[in-house]
């Protein structure tokens, strides 16, 4: 599942970059807001999901056995 959600983004994020670089062809601060963007909803949720696992359930994610 989470694979065809990163598939699904890997679809979306560059159409909607090629719509942002076609409608403003000077500017790339559009382009710029939107990546910058994702990064930081991507920080966001992997600094929630370390809070989550290591609150409640016993830091799993950070006991990576070799």
């Amino acid at each position: 599942m989470v694979t065809s959600l990163q598939a699904v983004g890997l679809v979306i994020a560059p159409i909607i970059t090629g719509i942002l670089h076609d409608k403003y062809p000077d500017n790339f601060s559009p382009v710029y807001a939107f990546l910058g963007t994702l990064s930081t909803i991507g920080v966001c949720f992997n600094v929630w999901l370390y809070i989550d696992d290591r609150k409640y359930r016993g830091s799993v994610l950070h006991n990576v056995q070799e």
